[in-house]
């Protein structure tokens, strides 16, 4: 199973995770589940891939907010399983540091590639948290070792 955190509208899964379910903490159209990431409904060990898209305003405000939220990840994620967070270098929730901070503490590995969203995703819009357009040019895949 695949799940998109902090889906917003949806419309990421519409047009490139079409099976995944979608979450975030506010009820919205093309949001399948009301879930914060640190307590996920999901069975320990059933999910095998989060995706995030844009973190604004959650996550990894701080080392020990990063903490929270990888715990709550780390629960129902399989072994082998993957998150990825897609962001903008700018984005001040999403600082390489802090995240491989977070994750080292709890035994994920982490690697950081650059990317090219426009090009990845194209036509569509990501958007921060205040609804402004960003573009992410990196991605954090964060695995959970077997």
């Amino acid at each position: 199973m695949k799940v998109e955190l902090g889906a917003g509208t949806g419309a990421f899964r519409d047009s490139f995770l079409p099976c995944a379910v979608t979450t975030d903490r506010r009820t919205r159209e093309g949001i399948d589940l009301l879930a914060d990431a640190t307590q996920l409904p999901f069975k320990p060990e059933s999910v095998d891939e989060f995706v995030v898209n844009n973190p604004y305003r959650y996550g990894f405000q701080s080392l020990e907010a990063g903490i929270r939220f990888l715990k709550g990840i780390r629960t129902v994620l399989k072994s082998g399983g993957l998150l990825v967070i897609r962001a903008n270098s700018r984005n001040p929730y999403t600082k390489r540091r802090r995240i491989e901070q977070a994750a080292s503490q709890l035994g994920f590995k982490v690697e950081v590639r650059k990317n090219d969203a426009q090009t990845e995703f194209p036509n569509h819009v990501f958007l921060t948290t205040r609804g402004n357009p960003t573009v992410p040019n990196l991605e954090f895949v964060i695995s959970k070792g077997e």
